[in-house]
């Protein structure tokens, strides 16, 4: 409507999305009519309509100042108004001559660091400031950490989040997202279990319209002495009082929306909340930190442009997607082609370039490691090039730092085991593969690993699992009482599953059900007798004595598999490959020297299903790979010197970081910030 598309041009379209927008602005425009009232887009249109009603309340003069562009409908609006006799005009905005500089920086973080100890000089100086970037809610994080670095260094010795009186930001953040405001939310989310309405009467049942929710919170609130005792800072205090005009404005809704429950009126007020930008007023501030519309047509000492790339000046059109996009060029809406961006950009550059005496553009040279390139709109506007900068753009912490003289201490020195010490499992052996260090802090040092993760873990899932399997075959149930079984085995697990929502657990058992049923089934389609399940074993590995216990041996007519059970994923190159990634498999062979498997392999019990995966010298396992003799003879000549190798270095005590796969098995392991392998590495 601003820009007086004609209807019939909306609609020639065979596209969804706009097909769907248009049922929903008819729909929208009915609903206006049917309340009698109007919105800002028909507002022009209904004065002209109704103009010899309201000509007596009309002024004699109405003048435009600082618009970046006048739509077509307000155009059509001066028109009328003119022909009406009266006088419209659009202000001109004074211009200043300015003396601009470009600088290039190596990266954004150079850029802001350079920008914010210039703004700091400027305030200290008493002048009026702007700082422009055209990503402001993308960059808002990077600016205000880079700024309170440079305006108070010392910012992190309290804690308290506050306002700092020179500078602002004009970019907001969710209210929602403010300490005090989410603290809130998450009371209201978990009022029936917490203790955050503990001396109030329980919310109201039932279906309420959006006044009464408002009137029933606001009683809560008082109550309960939200938001606390203490007294509350420049931030909470204002981020507070937002939200009362927000819940104010919620109530206002009441006309419009349907009754609902209160916990419905909680996610609705949230996302009211969330999609609310704060920022809290700061009217001593100096230096401002605007977006490129916001800093167009203000006056100021200076001027800091930053981000002048080609990638933002101009920005890459972004047509509407619910209007047709040869109706949006034919128009010359807003984003809707290149040469409009460009167009646009050279406006507001023009504009922001007659607002200060002393002008400053900068871009950098690269951004995400990608290169970048000075925009070639900037650069034929102040017909100049930039020049790389010759600016400090340390931070305060790194310009405090310098380097130490550091004594080099060699603390990574063997420590052998203690001939008592030399036994253990096979997790002895697979630590050492996977890193020394993590070694000694697990099976030395006893250091339990804090890593958590939501729900049932992976140690826990796999020792259920076990648990199951083994009773199943031990004690001959039969397939109908599976689902008997897995809760008796669960209940012994109680203890372990204390902390974890019974609804996972439920959905646990339910996953293990259909897992088992199809092991049970593919056992039955193969000829073989169950040997033995969980069996307990010792062998000695190059003066380490080592137990295992051996998930399952199947007996064949070519002689025993043996298999282990795995809930993760699992692949054929975790066995052949040498080294191997686990050192079960090569203990199990040797704990079985006296039977000489014929194959041996994992079973995978996961969400893809059960899968056999492992190698055999006859075709007696569907999913293995047959081998010859002298290859599966070769293969345990192989782990037998690489386990004597793992053993020699448990019983050394070698306990220097040396992760098997680099970073790949740092981000597994729970030690990293003890052992500082990577920072040695990486800097």
């Amino acid at each position: 409507k601003q820009w007086q598309i004609p209807d019939k041009q909306l609609t020639q379209t065979d596209k969804p999305e706009v097909l769907a927008f248009n049922q929903w602005a008819a729909d929208y425009d009915h609903w206006l009519n049917q309340q009698g009232v109007v919105d800002p887009t028909v507002l022009m249109p209904a004065l002209i309509h109704y103009w010899d009603s309201i000509r007596a309340s009309m002024p004699q003069r109405i003048s435009f100042y600082g618009f970046e562009e006048l739509t077509p409908l307000v155009q059509t609006f001066m028109a009328h108004c003119e022909q009406q006799g009266i006088t419209v005009d659009v202000l001109p905005e004074s211009k200043i001559t300015s003396q601009k500089t470009a600088l290039a920086f190596a990266d954004p973080k150079q850029e802001f660091i350079a920008a914010a100890q210039w703004a700091h000089q400027a305030v200290r100086a008493g002048q009026q400031v702007a700082i422009v970037c055209p990503d402001l809610a993308g960059d808002r994080e990077l600016i205000d950490t880079t700024f309170r670095q440079v305006f108070e260094p010392y910012h992190i010795l309290d804690p308290n989040q506050t306002v700092h009186p020179d500078y602002t930001i004009s970019t907001g953040v969710p209210l929602a997202q403010y300490p005090v405001i989410k603290a809130l939310f998450l009371g209201l989310q978990h009022n029936q279990t917490s203790s955050f309405f503990t001396h109030i009467q329980a919310p109201p049942s039932g279906q309420l319209s959006a006044a009464e929710y408002t009137d029933w919170l606001q009683r809560a609130l008082g109550l309960s002495g939200w938001p606390g005792e203490r007294v509350l800072n420049s931030i909470e205090y204002q981020a507070v009082c937002r939200f009362w005009d927000v819940l104010q404005q919620y109530k206002k809704a009441d006309k419009v929306l349907e009754k609902q429950t209160i916990q419905a009126h909680h996610q609705a007020l949230h996302q009211q909340c969330a999609d609310m930008p704060f920022q809290a007023e700061n009217r001593s501030a100096k230096a401002h930190i605007l977006g490129s519309l916001e800093a167009a047509g203000l006056q100021f000492d200076g001027i800091w442009i930053t981000g002048c790339d080609a990638e933002h000046w101009p920005p890459k059109p972004e047509p509407n997607p619910f209007i047709d996009s040869i109706v949006q060029r034919e128009h010359h809406l807003p984003r809707s082609s290149a040469a409009r961006e460009i167009l646009f950009a050279q406006k507001i550059l023009t504009r922001m370039l007659g607002s200060a005496p002393s002008i400053t553009l900068s871009y950098p040279e690269s951004i995400e490691q990608q290169a970048s390139t000075p925009s070639q709109v900037v650069v034929e506007l102040i017909q100049c090039d930039f020049t790389p900068s010759s600016m400090q753009t340390q931070s305060v912490f790194e310009q405090c730092q310098t380097p130490p003289d550091i004594e080099v201490y060699k603390d990574y020195e063997p420590i052998p085991l203690a001939v008592k010490d030399r036994q253990g499992g096979t997790q002895l052996l697979t630590t050492m593969h996977e890193c020394p260090f993590k070694a000694l802090m697990i099976n030395r040092l006893k250091v339990p690993d804090h890593t958590t993760m939501q729900g049932i873990s992976y140690l826990l899932r796999g020792n259920l699992i076990h648990a199951v399997v083994e009773a199943y075959y031990q004690k001959g149930r039969t397939e109908t009482e599976l689902w008997e079984l897995i809760n008796v085995v669960f209940n012994k697990f109680n203890d372990n599953l204390a902390h974890i929502s019974p609804t996972i657990v439920q959905v646990e058992k339910q996953r293990l059900l259909p897992l088992l049923q199809e092991l049970i089934q593919q056992d039955q389609a193969r000829e073989f007798t169950l040997q033995a399940v969980e069996s307990k074993r010792h062998v000695s590995i190059n003066g380490l004595s080592i137990r295992c216990r051996i998930d399952r041996i199947d007996s064949t007519e070519y002689g025993c598999i043996v298999f282990d059970y795995k809930t993760g994923k699992v692949q054929l190159s975790d066995i052949i490959e040498f080294p191997p990634s686990s050192a079960q498999l090569p203990v199990y062979l040797l704990a079985l020297a006296k039977e000489q498997p014929i194959g041996l392999g994992f079973i995978s019990m996961n969400s893809s299903g059960v899968n056999f995966v492992g190698m055999s010298q006859q075709d007696v396992v569907e999913g293995f790979v047959v081998t010859s003799q002298d290859d599966w003879q070769s293969l345990s000549s192989q782990w037998q010197q690489w386990l004597d190798g793992l053993a020699e270095k448990v019983t050394a005590g070698i306990v220097s970081p040396d992760p098997l796969k680099g970073d790949a098995t740092c981000r597994n392991c729970a030690f990293p910030k003890v052992c500082r392998w990577h920072e040695r590495q990486y800097g």
